[in-house]
């Protein structure tokens, strides 16, 4: 999708080709002229030397990836776990919640919490496909973090939207370029401002 409708690079960010001197300028990166950079990251955040020292606690989730010939829906249902069509007759039901193991690797408990989930959940038979798992942004006053950094004003950060980014992200996004193109404020509840002592702080490691 991105590919064919703007210009997609997909390859990892070199922190060290942005030159601090023009961070509150034109922004140059590789080939690359912008006048922003929206860091969205996801956990990844944690090797990012201007936003790093954030207050995050990562959480792993584990998903199941399903079929479900019968049941015919293309909305996200939500009972304190998720269903989300995904074409056909193809679905992803989630999400486990663990703080503590923070790797990539699927479990049986995981697996087994799922499928338990998902049968009282579901009326109808299911056949499962897949097991995945990742790693939640997750902060640690549980609210999202968005706006600008405090020395480079150029520079943004959008993350640490847990396991709430499927309702969020669609309207935090919105408020996040109407902050940039128009000024309008952010929440303080969400806003990046209440961790810019923190943000000061991490300019020592760059």
């Amino acid at each position: 999708f991105f590919s064919s409708h703007i210009d997609y690079y997909c390859e990892p960010f070199d922190y060290s080709l942005l030159n601090q001197n023009s961070l509150n300028s034109i922004i140059s990166y590789k080939h690359i002229r912008a006048d922003q950079i929206i860091f969205c990251e996801g956990h990844q955040i944690t090797n990012n030397p201007y936003f790093n020292t954030l207050p995050f606690r990562h959480v792993k989730g584990e998903v199941l990836d399903i079929s479900c010939p019968d049941l015919r829906t293309s909305y996200i249902h939500s009972n304190g776990k998720w269903l989300l069509p995904v074409g056909g007759t193809q679905f992803v039901f989630g999400a486990t919640y663990d703080r503590n193991d923070l790797t990539y690797e699927v479990t049986d408990s995981g697996k087994l919490t799922l499928t338990t989930h998902l049968s009282s959940f579901l009326k109808y038979p299911f056949s499962v496909l897949g097991h995945r798992s990742g790693i939640r942004p997750s902060t640690t006053d549980f609210k999202p973090i968005i706006g600008a950094h405090p020395d480079f004003d150029r520079l943004f950060v959008f993350n640490g939207f847990g396991s709430k980014g499927l309702t969020l992200i669609p309207q935090m996004a919105s408020d996040l370029i109407d902050y940039i193109s128009q000024k309008n404020p952010l929440s303080k509840s969400i806003n990046v401002k209440r961790y810019d002592h923190l943000l000061h702080r991490s300019l020592s490691s760059l």
